[in-house]
C-alpha cells in the first residue's frame, strides 16, 4: 500500500494522481507480491490508453488484463467525471455527485492498476446523438484535453469503448469516439496545440482500437475468426503472484461503481473481449503486434536488461530488501543512460519507487488537526520505520513545508522514529476545493492552470520529503501530510488536511417556496473555522423580495463554534422567483463558501466548499394535500420540497405498510427508483394499490426497466420498453403539448399554463412507460427533434375510491433547482382528488 502511496506523489514525469487512503486503509509497506510485480512492470515499456465518457464506462477486464497480464501501463481518460448520473446511494447531484463518482473510479484503479484521467467536460445528462453533446461542449477544448493526456502518456494503443455512432447508446459515448478519433490525428502534429509543447512533445499512437460488444455486434464469437477488422484477447488469465484471476480483479474494481448500482459478482477463468480496428497500423493476430515491449526499443541498454534479469532470478519473496543492491545499481545504469529518452525517465521513477518498496520502508506526515485555515499553523507528527533488512539506510534530512530541515541519522531497524514539527500555513493559501470545481463553470470546466489539466484531483497542498541515502544513493520521498484518528468502531481512519475558509455559510435549504402573502424563514449556519472572526452577514436576492433584517452581525470567537441566524422573507406582488447567494463581509474580506461532506465507506471523505447559494421560488402555488407519506426510493430531495409548499412529510418503512394505517394519508409518494430498490415495497405492493381502491392516492415517480421488481406497477396495465429503447427526453427545452387540457392535473388548485415548463433544467423526463391500459390519460406530449413525440411523462387513472399516478417527469432534477412549474405541477398532482 505504501507504494499506492509514493508512487504519484513523487514521479516527475507522472501525471497520474492517486486519492490518498481512504478511511479504513491500512498503509503499510509493500507486499513481497507487489514487488515482485513491480520488478516484471520494469521489463515492460509500453502504454495503452482506454478512453470512454464517463465514470463506469470503462471495461475494468481489459484495463486489469492490459495492467496486470500484458503489464503495461493502462490509462483510463474518462472525458466526465458523471455530474449527469443518478445516485443510487444517497441524495448527491451534480457537482457532488461528479465528486462522488471521482473517488470511485480512484477506488477502481487502485485495484485493477490503471491510471485515472478526466477532461474539463462536465456531465450534463443523458444525451441522444453526437452533435447534441457537441454543441454543449465546447469541441476544441475537449479536444484540447484528449490531446494533452495524449502526448504526457504517449500511448502505443489506444482503444475506446464505444463506436463512432448510434449504437454506443447515448450521444456522450458516440461523442468519446468521435473526438477520439480526431484527437489521434491532432496529438501527432507539432501544429495543434502548439502551447502544450513547453511541457510535452507530440505523439503519434501506433494503433486505434474499439472495444466492440455483443450489446451492438452478434456473433462475436465466430466473426473474429474471418474477419481481420477483430481481435479476441482473453481477460481472464490467472496471475499466480497476486493470486487471483484478472477477470475477477475486474469485477472488484467494477464493484467500486456503488453509486450507480454497479456491484458486480467475481468472474474467474477464460473470458473473451473483442477489439475492432479503427484506424492506424492493424494488428494482424496479437494487439502488440509489432510493438516492441522490451528494453531493445531503447539502444545500448543490454546491461540494463541484464541487470534486471539478474534481479527477477534472485529475487527472495521472504528477503525483498535482498534486492535492493542490485535495484540501486540498476538505477545507476539508468541515470547514466546517454540518450534521452522518455521511457528511461520513466522507468527511473518507477525504479526509485520500487527500491522505496524493497527496503521495507515506511513513513507517514500526520496533522494533530483536522484542518487549518490560510495563515493558520498545524502540528506535524512525520513517522518512518525501516521494516527491512538494510541496517545502513541513512536519513539526510526531512523537510517540512516553509520549515529547515530535520536531520534523523541512521535509520535504526524496525525502530518507529518520529520528529513532530509546527508549520504555518501561508496567509495566500488556497483552500482544498477541487480544482475544477474553484471557477464558475456550465458545459465545461473552468481550469486555468494547464498543468491541473487531465489530473483525477488536486496535489496534496503539503507534503513532507525525507533526502534517503540507500546503498549509497541518494534518493527524495514524499509523503503528504493528513489528519489520522481512531474511531472506536473502525479503528483507524485517515483523510486529507483541509485548508478552509475562515468562515463557512450553510442554509437550511437549497430552495425556498414563498407564495404571494406568505413569510418564510431562512436558517443560516455559520462556523468559524479560526478565532476570532466577526463580520456582516447577508442574502443577495432577485428583485422584490422583503428580508428582515437586513443582514446580522457574526462574531464568533471560538474555532469551530457555530451560529445560526434567521431572517425572514416576504415577496412582494413583483417579486421574482430566482437564484439568491449569502456572504460575510470581514474587514477586505468577502466570503461565500458553505462546507459538504460526501462520506461513504469505500471512498475516500471529501470536503468540499460550494459557493453558497439558494433559490427562492414564489407565485400562486396551493397545495391541497395536508399531510402525505412518503416511501424512499434511491434518495431525493422530493420530500423538501413538499415541505416547503406546506404539505407535512412521513416517511415510510416498506416493511413497515402492513402495520400502518395508510388512509391516514392524504396521498403517498413512492421515491425515484423505489421499485427497483425496495424489494420490501414489492412484496408489499398489493397493500398499496388496496389504499387506492378505498381512496387514497399513490404517485410513483420514475423507474428504470430494468431492474423492475413488480410485473405490474399500476392498478391497470402499463408497459415499459423490453428493450434499452431510450423513452426519455433530454431536450429541456422540448414543446409542451396538453394532450387533456380540460384534466383536473392540468388546472386544479394551479392553473398550468406552457410557461410552466420554462427554465427547466437537464432534460424533461425519463424511462416513460410505452404503453398503458385505456383506463390511463396521458396528459403531456414531448418530442426531442427529429423523434417521434412520447406521451408517458404523466398517466393518470382512477380507481375505486381513489387515485393513482405514475410519472417519469424528473421532479427529483427540477425541484432543487428552483423551477416555479415544476413545483405548481406536482402541488397539482398531489391534490389530485383531494378537493
Amino acid at each position: 500500500m505504501i507504494k499506492i502511496l509514493f508512487t504519484n506523489l513523487i514521479c516527475i514525469l507522472s501525471i497520474s494522481l492517486l486519492a490518498s487512503p481512504k478511511g479504513g486503509d491500512k498503509p503499510g509497506p509493500a507486499s513481497s507480491a507487489h514487488i515482485l510485480e513491480e520488478i516484471e512492470k520494469l521489463n515492460v515499456l509500453g502504454s495503452v490508453l482506454y478512453i470512454a465518457a464517463h465514470p463506469d464506462d470503462e471495461n475494468t477486464r481489459l484495463i486489469s488484463w492490459l495492467a496486470n497480464d500484458k503489464k503495461v501501463r493502462t490509462g483510463y481518460l474518462s472525458l466526465t467525471r458523471g455530474g449527469g448520473g443518478q445516485n443510487l446511494i444517497g441524495s448527491e447531484k451534480g457537482e457532488l455527485i461528479g465528486a462522488l463518482r471521482t473517488q470511485e473510479l480512484l477506488e477502481a484503479r487502485k485495484i485493477d492498476g490503471g491510471t485515472q484521467f478526466f477532461s474539463r467536460a462536465v456531465d450534463f445528462g443523458y444525451s441522444k446523438t453526437t452533435d447534441e453533446t457537441l454543441e454543449k461542449w465546447n469541441e476544441d477544448e475537449v479536444l484540447w484535453d484528449m490531446v494533452w493526456v495524449i502526448r504526457k502518456f504517449k500511448p502505443e494503443i489506444i482503444i475506446t469503448r464505444f463506436p463512432a455512432n448510434k449504437y454506443a447508446g447515448h450521444g456522450h459515448h458516440s461523442a468519446s469516439a468521435v473526438l477520439t478519433n480526431k484527437a489521434v490525428e491532432m496529438a501527432a502534429s507539432p501544429k495543434v496545440f502548439p502551447e502544450q509543447l513547453k511541457h510535452v512533445t507530440a505523439w503519434r499512437t501506433k494503433r486505434l482500437y474499439y472495444n466492440t460488444s455483443s450489446w451492438w455486434r452478434k456473433d462475436l464469437d465466430k466473426k473474429y475468426l474471418t474477419d481481420d477488422n477483430l481481435i479476441r484477447v482473453d481477460v481472464g488469465t490467472y496471475n499466480a503472484t497476486l493470486g487471483k484471476w484478472n477477470n475477477q480483479i475486474a469485477m472488484e474494481s467494477r464493484s467500486q461503481h456503488k453509486s450507480q448500482g454497479f456491484g458486480a459478482s467475481v468472474n474467474r477463468g477464460e473470458q473473451f473481449e473483442y477489439l475492432e480496428y479503427v484506424s492506424g497500423d492493424k494488428a494482424k493476430q496479437d494487439l502488440f503486434d509489432g510493438i516492441d515491449l522490451s528494453w531493445k526499443r531503447l539502444a545500448k541498454t543490454e546491461q540494463i536488461q541484464y541487470q534486471l534479469d539478474q534481479i527477477l532470478d534472485k529475487f527472495d519473496a521472504r528477503n525483498p530488501s535482498a534486492s535492493v543492491a542490485d535495484l540501486v545499481e540498476l538505477y545507476r545504469l539508468m541515470d547514466n543512460y546517454q540518450y534521452v529518452s522518455y521511457w528511461m525517465e520513466r522507468k527511473k521513477e518507477d525504479l526509485k519507487n520500487l527500491i522505496f518498496d524493497a527496503s521495507g520502508l515506511w513513513m507517514e506526515a500526520v496533522s494533530e488537526q483536522e484542518y487549518t485555515t490560510p495563515g493558520g499553523s498545524i502540528q506535524v507528527n512525520t513517522s518512518i520505520i525501516n521494516a527491512g533488512n538494510i541496517p545502513d539506510i541513512e536519513i539526510d534530512s526531512v523537510s517540512f513545508p516553509g520549515k529547515d530541515t530535520a536531520i534523523f541519522g541512521l535509520l535504526e531497524q524496525n525502530k518507529w522514529q518520529k520528529v513532530s514539527v509546527g508549520i504555518t500555513i501561508p496567509e495566500n493559501a488556497s483552500i482544498t476545493q477541487p480544482y475544477w470545481l474553484v471557477e464558475d463553470y456550465n458545459t465545461m470546466f473552468q481550469v486555468e492552470d494547464i498543468l491541473l489539466r487531465g489530473l483525477p484531483f488536486n496535489p496534496p497542498p503539503y507534503s513532507v520529503t525525507y533526502h534517503v541515502n540507500i546503498e549509497g544513493l541518494s534518493f527524495k520521498y514524499s509523503t503528504p501530510i493528513q489528519y489520522k484518528w481512531r474511531d472506536r468502531v473502525s479503528g483507524e481512519n485517515i483523510k486529507a488536511l483541509s485548508i478552509r475558509p475562515e468562515l463557512t455559510i450553510n442554509i437550511d435549504n437549497s430552495v425556498y417556496v414563498c407564495p404571494y402573502g406568505n413569510e418564510q424563514e431562512i436558517f443560516v449556519t455559520v462556523v468559524n473555522q479560526k478565532e476570532n472572526m466577526t463580520g456582516e452577514l447577508k442574502l443577495n436576492l432577485p428583485k422584490g423580495w422583503g428580508l428582515s433584517p437586513a443582514s446580522h452581525v457574526v462574531t464568533l470567537n471560538t474555532k469551530g463554534s457555530a451560529s445560526v441566524y434567521t431572517f425572514k422573507l416576504k415577496p412582494t406582488s413583483s417579486a421574482q422567483s430566482g437564484e439568491f447567494t449569502a456572504e460575510i463581509k470581514s474587514g477586505n474580506k468577502t466570503y461565500n463558501r458553505s462546507i459538504e461532506t460526501i462520506e461513504y465507506p469505500h471512498i475516500h471523505t471529501q470536503t468540499l466548499f460550494p459557493k453558497t447559494r439558494g433559490k427562492v421560488v414564489t407565485g400562486d402555488i396551493k397545495l391541497l394535500s395536508k399531510k402525505i407519506g412518503y416511501i424512499s426510493g434511491t434518495g431525493d430531495e422530493v420530500p423538501e420540497a413538499i415541505e416547503q409548499m406546506g404539505g407535512q412529510v412521513e416517511f415510510l418503512l416498506p416493511e413497515n405498510l402492513p402495520s400502518v394505517d395508510l388512509k391516514q394519508y392524504d396521498v403517498i409518494v413512492a421515491g425515484i427508483r423505489a421499485y427497483n430498490t425496495q424489494k420490501e415495497l414489492a412484496k408489499y405492493h398489493q397493500f398499496m394499490l388496496d389504499y387506492v381502491d378505498s381512496g387514497g392516492l399513490y404517485v410513483i415517480q420514475y423507474n428504470t426497466y430494468h431492474g423492475m421488481l413488480v410485473k405490474d406497477i399500476g392498478p391497470y396495465p402499463i408497459e415499459f420498453p423490453k428493450t434499452r429503447k431510450n423513452n426519455r427526453i433530454t431536450n429541456e427545452f422540448a414543446t409542451t403539448k396538453f394532450i387533456e387540457e380540460d384534466h383536473l392535473i392540468l388546472n386544479s388548485p394551479n392553473k398550468i399554463e406552457l410557461s410552466d415548463f420554462d427554465n427547466w433544467v437537464q432534460e424533461r423526463g425519463l424511462y416513460f412507460p410505452e404503453k398503458w391500459d385505456k383506463n390511463y390519460d396521458a396528459l403531456l406530449r414531448w418530442s426531442d427533434p427529429n423523434e417521434q413525440p412520447l406521451d408517458g411523462g404523466i398517466i393518470v387513472c382512477d380507481k375505486g375510491k381513489g387515485q393513482f399516478v405514475y410519472t417519469g417527469i424528473s421532479f427529483f432534477r427540477q425541484l432543487p433547482a428552483g423551477v416555479p412549474g415544476a413545483y405548481k405541477l406536482l402541488a397539482n398532482i398531489l391534490s389530485y382528488g383531494r378537493e
